[in-house]
C-alpha cells in the first residue's frame, strides 16, 4: 500500500481523538468570545471593570466547561478540531436557547 501524497495529507482536516483532546478545543471555543471582546477592549486604554471581578471569570470559566462538556456530547472519536472549536464557541448560545426553550406546561383542568 502506497503512503499517501502530500497534496492529500494537506486537504485531510484536523481530527482529534479522546475525550480530553475534543473536551480541551471545546474549552479554548468557549473562551474565544470573551477573550476577543477583551481583546478589542484595549482601545480604550483600560480593561473593562467586569474583567476585574471574580464573578466574572467564574462564569467565563463555567461558559468554558460548557463549551467542553457540548463538545464532547457531540462525540469523541474522530472530532475535526475547527467543528469542536466552533461548538465550544456557539456553547452559550447553545445552553441560552435551550434554558429559554424550556417553557412550563400549561395546566390542564
Amino acid at each position: 500500500m502506497q503512503p499517501p501524497s502530500p497534496q492529500a495529507l494537506s486537504s485531510q482536516p484536523l481530527l482529534l481523538h479522546g475525550f480530553w483532546q475534543v473536551f480541551g478545543v471545546g474549552f479554548a471555543g468557549g473562551l474565544i468570545g470573551d477573550l476577543v471582546l477583551i481583546w478589542e477592549a484595549r482601545t480604550t486604554g483600560a480593561p473593562p471593570l467586569y474583567t476585574k471581578k471574580i464573578f466574572y471569570w467564574f462564569c467565563v470559566l463555567s461558559m468554558a466547561v460548557g463549551g467542553g462538556l457540548l463538545t464532547v456530547l457531540y462525540g469523541v472519536a474522530e472530532v475535526q478540531a475547527f467543528l469542536a472549536l466552533n461548538i465550544g464557541a456557539s456553547a452559550p448560545f447553545i445552553l441560552k436557547s435551550l434554558a429559554t426553550g424550556i417553557q412550563k406546561f400549561p395546566k390542564i383542568d
